[in-house]
């Protein structure tokens, strides 16, 4: 026989097995489900890993209760807004006079919305609007109700608008009159003012020779040609008026000058105060902006069937090809984007520090001719200086995270094979579920209709008239007396702390209570979104999960359909039993968002004393940037967190727990994981929305020349990066997934049962042929079997090692008193 087996122990005398453990480890103590609508069995041995949905209970049910609460404030802040504001002050543009153009009898007619004097406006409330950021709410420009917007301004015949005959207006001739001096642009039903210039006037102009020039004057004079008028006086340049030697080309005159420059002059007509620099800037910001949204949505109207095959179908398929990629070539895409990814650091690392001036270009080409005389000055660049510490500070961080990056893969590289192993289960996960694809629209979908809640029931708020917080009391007792799954203590509790809250806010005026409404209305539509994507996480994670754990590895592979149906329970038990433990996350994740959101408003309106106190302004910085750190942190436990709640259904806590231990224990691999997946996700989308919008470009220009491809490019890649954002983090969850899912498999049974022979060769353990090998030899647990060829006569170490107390942690064995077998 070419091969032979030889077995022996380790050195020592046999240690007792443990029994194998069936139940989690992180599944114990149960005190805190007490609050559960479904007390949990006393009967708690011999539980599998992952949980069935009838063996779950219900987790954090106090925070299902402030989402309750949330939820009937928002419902309430709704009712009250739309009963009391008014969304034709948006859809329609309302005059001076409170009247609705187009709507209103007596301006029927006139459906356009016309700014007279915007100019005026936005100088006035100039200072509100850099002080407050719901200055846009009572910004109420001076507004006429017209028929057609104006397209030119004439003034030898200007339009009039307004005064003592416009519909509704005192006919005592106290009506100001006021006269149009641009150009306007309709946009839904608004006349907005237009960047264009009026052309004033053209000629051409001779630089040479020079109108002094005596050459000029021999060749003029034969022929009868009057000398040419310099460029002075009324003739003189008005944006060059030192230029004196120029003159005015005629027909006579062409033919002897050797350089003509055509001259186009510009002319801006602005009403009386109306040139002020600032007032300029914010208006033609303004005007610039809103003509680029127009143009925006006009060319993606005309593109549409571009737009939507590019930016929805495209993107799917291009994803199904990366997965498909990554099914047969893995490891090759894994090491090709870490290279990659070391290039692009380096690199920058390089163009900063020429940035910051430590060296220039020809400093470096002397180098490269003169290697062994090379010196660079420091801060050889010229430039200002704070700028130049700017980039040095970069650089010296990009380098330490580039020195750092080199260390862990000098260090993980063991941990980056296991990671290929993982990546690669993940595409078998999508090739068993490919419904998971999908799942990215469903998300967007909630997104959208939550955005749709933010901007109308927004637009009604911002639209009221006083606020009425008598009114908003009864409501909300209303509606907490018609819930029935409150009872009547935590009713109580609820409606009382309501009331408080409406007293003590009844006393605000009118701005301040809807800043206040506004606030609010954010704050739980922030609230929102993140409970949707803390539920889309964990139900992506619990379906992974229960493919890992639908057959044992000696069994037939369970077949899943499209996924649909695994898909849905996942959902359900998410919805069902753990909404709490979601909105406990959520509420988290909320309130790290409302800190940064302060300290952004503080750090963004307190920029002159930064200036003058540099402490503070250290202090505003370091805080802004421990925050996001810390809110990182937290939304990273919170992910592993769901994790654990969708394989073993425990709360939120018990998982952040089980997290730590998984940190503890298997800190480097999941560092390996996280890297791994966030340089393939990088990769991933942006290739795939650079692709889709270059096609989309190419597609545009051919099919409509007369539409400015750029637009509908830009929505293109806009939508396709959603959309491989989408599925990327699929992957990221995948893979932090089948990772928990080995971890916990191969800490409960010490060989694991339910990792595939792929993955196992992967973490380095015996696959399946070598298991069936190993028990038609008997052998023990804790043996470890060396392949060996009997006729070298040397000790060669195969590919298959198993020891029963490293694959516990996952390892192969290195034992020193592991067996070395001589040949015969």
């Amino acid at each position: 026989m070419p091969w032979r087996w030889w077995i022996t122990s380790r050195a020592g005398p046999q240690k007792e097995q443990p029994k194998k453990r069936e139940e989690n480890y992180s599944s114990a103590p149960r005190k805190p489900y007490i609050l559960c609508c479904c007390p949990p069995s006393d009967d708690d041995e011999d539980k599998p890993i992952f949980k069935k949905n009838n063996e779950r209970h219900c987790t954090d049910v106090c925070c299902c209760l402030l989402l309750f609460f949330m939820v009937v404030v928002m419902v309430v802040i709704a009712v009250y807004s739309l009963i009391h504001g008014d969304i034709k002050r948006i859809i329609y543009p309302t005059d001076y006079l409170g009247q609705f153009c187009g709507l209103t009898p007596g301006v029927t007619d006139l459906t356009k919305g016309f700014f007279p004097r915007l100019d005026k406006d936005i100088q006035t409330f100039l200072p509100l609007f850099l002080s407050s950021p719901y200055a846009v709410v009572s910004f109420r420009p001076y507004t006429l109700c017209v028929q057609e917007c104006p397209r030119a301004f004439s003034l030898a015949n200007p339009q009039a608008f307004g005064g003592p005959s416009y519909p509704g207006a005192d006919h005592n001739r106290t009506a100001p009159i006021f006269y149009n001096l641009r150009a306007t642009e309709t946009v839904h039903r608004f006349c907005l003012p237009t960047t264009k210039l009026e052309t004033a006037g053209s000629r051409v102009v001779c630089g040479q020779p020079a109108c002094d020039n005596e050459m000029l004057f021999e060749r003029l004079d034969p022929r009868g040609i009057p000398h040419p008028n310099c460029t002075v006086g009324v003739n003189r340049i008005m944006s060059h008026p030192h230029v004196v030697t120029a003159w005015v080309v005629t027909e006579a005159t062409r033919p002897f000058c050797d350089m003509l420059v055509h001259e186009s002059t510009n002319q801006q007509f602005l009403p009386d105060g109306g040139d002020d620099p600032a007032t300029q800037k914010y208006e033609g910001l303004f005007a610039a902006n809103v003509a680029v949204a127009h143009a925006f949505i006009e060319d993606l109207i005309v593109a549409r069937e571009q737009v939507l095959v590019t930016g929805l179908l495209l993107p799917l398929i291009l994803a199904l090809s990366w997965f498909i990629l990554l099914y047969f070539f893995a490891g090759l895409i894994i090491i090709l984007a870490i290279v990659l990814f070391f290039c692009c650091m380096l690199a920058a690392c390089i163009w900063l520090y020429g940035e910051a001036g430590l060296y220039t270009l020809d400093a470096l080409d002397g180098c490269a001719r003169s290697l062994h005389n090379c010196t660079i000055s420091t801060f050889a660049a010229s430039g200002n200086g704070n700028v130049q510490s700017s980039y040095l500070a970069v650089a010296v961080v990009c380098n330490v995270i580039l020195v750092a990056y080199v260390l862990c893969l000098c260090c993980w590289r063991h941990q980056i094979s296991r990671t290929i192993a993982i990546v690669r289960e993940c595409t078998a996960v999508f090739r068993a579920v490919p419904l998971l694809f999908l799942c990215p629209f469903i998300v967007m979908f909630w997104y959208a209709a939550m955005s749709v809640y933010l901007f109308g029931i927004g637009g009604y708020i911002i639209t009221q008239g006083a606020a009425v917080w008598d009114h908003l009391t009864g409501l909300m007792s209303s509606q907490l007396g018609k819930n029935s799954t409150l009872d009547e203590s935590r009713a109580d509790f609820v409606s009382n702390a309501a009331d408080s809250l409406v007293s003590r806010l009844s006393g605000l005026s009118t701005e301040a209570q809807v800043a206040v409404l506004l606030t609010i209305h954010v704050v739980g539509f922030v609230w929102s979104i993140f409970l949707i994507h803390a539920c889309y996480y964990t139900t992506i994670a619990g379906t992974v999960a229960r493919w890992f754990f639908a057959s044992k590895r000696d069994d037939k592979p369970k077949s899943f359909g499209f996924g649909c149906g695994v898909i849905s329970v996942s959902a359900w038990c998410v919805f069902y039993r753990h909404l709490g433990s979601m909105a406990f996350g959520s509420l988290v994740m909320t309130i790290m968002w409302f800190v940064q959101a302060v300290l952004h408003y503080l750090d963004k309106h307190t920029k002159n004393q930064q200036a003058a106190n540099p402490v503070l302004r250290v202090v505003i910085k370091c805080s802004r940037c421990l925050v996001w750190m810390l809110y990182k942190s937290i939304e990273a436990l919170n992910e592993f967190g769901y994790i654990f709640i969708a394989i073993e259904g425990c709360s939120l806590c018990l998982a952040c727990r089980s997290v730590f231990q998984l940190l503890e224990r298997k800190g480097a691999q999941v560092g390996t994981n996280k890297m791994v997946g966030g340089i393939l996700s990088l990769i991933i989308s942006f290739s795939i929305p650079s692709l889709c919008a270059v096609i989309c470009f190419a597609w545009v220009t051919i099919e409509h020349g007369d539409v400015m491809p750029l637009w509908p490019a830009v929505a293109v890649f806009a939508s396709a990066f959603l959309i491989a954002s989408g599925v990327t983090e699929i992957l990221r969850c995948s893979i932090d997934t089948i990772f928990v899912a080995a971890f916990l498999d191969l800490d409960a049974h010490g060989e694991p049962l339910y990792m595939s022979d792929r993955l196992m060769r992967g973490f380095g353990l015996p696959s399946q042929s070598s298991n069936e090998e190993r028990k038609k030899l008997n052998v023990p647990h804790g043996v470890t079997c060396r392949r060996r060829r009997p006729t070298t006569g040397v000790t060669r170490a195969g590919p298959e090692t198993y020891s029963a107390d490293d694959t516990r942690d996952g390892r192969v064995s290195h034992s020193p008193h592991a067996l070395r077998v001589t040949s015969l």
